[in-house]
């Protein structure tokens, strides 16, 4: 009976709601909020900021206590790397694998899906435990930043990488600027569009733990800001080399509880 119930439920969460793909319902320009530009190409980006090392290095992962930044602008280049056509919902390992291979690993998307990510088809997990559907439908759910680490850390192990992830949950979305400026890359959790979230899907696992689903959710590797242009600089797996704006790219990852994963050289 148990079982029974739990793919009920399972199958009715898989059929009503999305996680990465595109769009949810068609949806016009109006629907978005601001970007500030369409795709923008290295070259264009590193005229506008400082550039940063493109090489991952080993200095302190916390950001000092009142770290300043010496730019108001900081750009890493990244080359980005699109989840469709494999992974229409598996939008934070393709970010993750974005990450991976800007720090030297070559890893392709769908391999690191299938071989690492914790993936569950039932509710019996939370986002934090494990991908919630099929990161290769297009009704898969999502996971959220401690799948992203264990993912990370099960590929390292595999290669015999003397690397390590770390999750930077809860830290302010400004303070994520200090890895910039180190040359690291920050996956990051967001919303597609950049629209505002809304957290009404929700289910119990058998432990009493909550799983919520937040709509839209989405997630991208931040690789750049600029202060004064009032600008960040994102490798959107939808989209390419994106260029968005601060202060509403931050609403949102407020809103999806300031969640970042960085990886970095032991």
């Amino acid at each position: 009976m148990k079982k029974a119930k739990t793919f009920l439920l399972a199958t009715m969460l898989m059929t009503s709601a999305v996680s990465c793909m595109k769009t949810v319902e068609p949806m016009d320009e109006s629907d978005y909020a601001p970007v500030i530009s369409t795709e923008t190409s290295t070259e264009e980006q590193t005229t506008k900021a400082t550039e940063a090392t493109t090489e991952p290095t080993t200095v302190p992962i916390e950001s000092p206590s009142g770290y300043e930044p010496e730019s108001s602008a900081c750009v890493i280049d990244v080359e980005a790397i699109m989840q469709n056509p494999e992974l229409p919902t598996g939008c934070e390992v393709t970010a993750l694998a974005t990450l991976l291979n800007y720090c030297g690993f070559e890893i392709d998307k769908v391999e690191l899906c299938d071989n690492f990510m914790p993936i569950s088809s039932t509710a019996e997990y939370t986002f934090h435990e494990a991908y919630i559907g099929d990161p290769k439908a297009d009704n898969g759910f999502g996971c959220y930043a401690p799948v992203i680490v264990k993912t990370a850390e099960a590929y390292f192990e595999s290669v015999g990488a003397e690397w390590t992830a770390k999750d930077l949950t809860d830290t302010e979305f400004r303070d994520l600027f200090y890895q910039i400026d180190q040359g690291r890359p920050v996956v990051i959790w967001a919303s597609m569009g950049l629209k505002d979230v809304t957290m009404k899907l929700k289910w119990v696992t058998a432990d009493g733990d909550e799983a919520w689903f937040a709509s839209l959710e989405h997630c991208m590797v931040l690789t750049g800001y600029d202060t004064e242009a009032g600008i960040v600089y994102a490798s959107d797996p939808l989209k390419g080399n994106m260029e968005y704006s601060l202060e509403r790219f931050e609403s949102v990852y407020n809103q999806m509880g300031k969640m970042a994963v960085v990886v970095y050289e032991e």
